[in-house]
């Protein structure tokens, strides 16, 4: 039985671990956008100081969309956890290295977004490299479902 609520507690585990690090990211962003505009405006910056501000706000762009779909895919995870119990031992594996994956972006993330880092291309890259690995375990977990459903028609047909 413990066999069973295990992988659950491991699946929320990871899920609490993404949601307390893209509140950091969160945090960090909006507290580095409130200071370098208030720089900004008061004329305070230098240089190097400004470029890196530029790149920050055309790096958000693209930073704050993926925060939301990440936590919309904690939702939706949320909401189907106790689906972890139903799946084999390699579907699980696949699944929780997929959002342990998603974690260590978030932690990178941390890094990068972070006041002494200020590694806004390199948070945009890891970004866009993410994407396209949530991209691929999506498009992976929609042909399970249709093959699913159409090996189900076969069989009740």
């Amino acid at each position: 039985m413990a066999w069973t609520v295990f992988p659950q507690r491991k699946v929320l585990v990871v899920l609490r671990g993404i949601s307390s690090q893209c509140q950091r990211v969160s945090d960090q962003v909006i507290a580095s956008l409130q200071l370098r505009h208030r720089q900004w405006v008061e004329h305070t910056l230098r240089s190097r100081q400004r470029q890196n501000y530029v790149r920050m706000l055309s790096s958000v762009g693209l930073l704050c969309p993926v925060l939301s779909l990440i936590l919309l895919l904690l939702a939706l995870e949320l909401v189907s956890v106790h689906a972890v119990h139903g799946k084999d031992a390699q579907e699980r594996q696949q699944y929780l290295r997929f959002l342990k994956l998603i974690l260590q972006y978030t932690e990178n993330l941390v890094a990068y977004t972070s006041r002494q880092k200020n590694k806004w291309n390199e948070a945009v890259s890891l970004t866009r490299a993410v994407l396209l690995r949530i991209w691929t375990f999506s498009e992976k977990k929609q042909m399970l479902i249709h093959l699913t459903k159409n090996t189900n028609k076969v069989d009740t047909g």
